[in-house]
């Protein structure tokens, strides 16, 4: 309840609050209820898998505090094709390409279709998993003005 009221409060701005410990105490969990407290933001959440971002979207939909069309799971379209995507998940999940026409590399399309400056919060899980790059990418998209990064993982 601490680390979700501390990133509410927001009080660093230019530096990333960061929720860690060992596997299993609820980095993640928390890092969800911290999101569905934001949710008049606009808010990117980021993970390192396919299973961690299954998983965080399970946690959302398993809330009820939002519903379907209220948040996207993006994903790939080979994901798709390859029935790769639980069946409670695929009215939430949607690809790049319903909002541009183009076919390139997923980055290349999620930087045109959300603009930097569009969201105001990065929560990203699994970090401690993540190359810096894969942090990096999602963080340009954020507000220069309004936008915090929360990280969640195990730092070892």
């Amino acid at each position: 309840m601490r680390a979700v009221f501390n990133i509410l409060r927001g009080e660093a701005k230019n530096l990333p609050y960061v929720i860690f410990g060992p596997p299993g105490p609820g980095q993640t969990v928390t890092l969800v209820e911290a999101v569905l407290q934001m949710v008049q933001n606009r808010i990117l959440v980021a993970a390192t898998s396919n299973i961690v971002a299954d998983l965080i979207s399970k946690l959302i939909i398993a809330s009820k505090a939002l519903t379907t069309g209220e948040f996207i799971r993006i994903v790939r379209q080979s994901l798709i094709k390859e029935e790769l995507i639980p069946p409670e998940l695929m009215p939430h999940c949607a690809t790049l390409d319903i909002c541009a026409k183009e076919t390139a590399e997923d980055t290349m399309l999620f930087t045109k279709t959300f603009p930097g400056g569009h969201f105001t919060h990065l929560f990203m899980d699994e970090t401690g998993q993540s190359t810096e790059p894969e942090t990096l990418m999602p963080a340009a998209l954020l507000s220069k003005d309004r936008g915090r990064v929360i990280l969640a993982g195990d730092p070892h």
